[in-house]
């Protein structure tokens, strides 16, 4: 596999964060404005602050993950770098998933449920 092929490998990986981006964003407006406290500047603020980190973080370690295997080590060698990238693409939509939920509980009440909370150790 070419290292110039990575949007090819990580494709639906690059789509699914770029929806949840999508979704966070919109929540997030939807909040400010319900809220009367929506700013373009705190806008561009999170952009600049956790989309632009979180989106250009994780490709750029897709990209270095890749380029860490020599081609002369074969398909194989590729497993381990794409097992650490799918690790890190899992923490990046986790975060947006919490950041999701916890707007869509802010805009929509107790209509989304809250996480469980632990119970008491006997």
């Amino acid at each position: 596999m070419e290292f110039l092929n990575i949007i090819a490998v990580f494709g639906p990986q690059i789509q699914t964060l770029l929806a949840l981006i999508a979704a966070d964003v919109i929540l997030g407006v939807a909040l400010a404005i319900r809220r009367g406290s929506f700013s373009f500047y705190e806008l561009a603020r999170f952009y600049q602050t956790s989309v632009l980190p979180l989106l250009v973080g994780w490709a750029a370690f897709a990209v270095l993950a890749r380029a860490a295997v020599p081609d002369t080590m074969g398909e194989s060698a590729y497993l381990a770098s794409d097992a650490v990238v799918t690790a890190a693409w899992l923490a990046a939509v986790g975060r947006l998933v919490s950041s999701i939920l916890t707007n869509a509980r802010a805009l929509f009440g107790p209509a989304i449920p809250a996480p469980p909370e632990d119970e008491p150790s006997p």
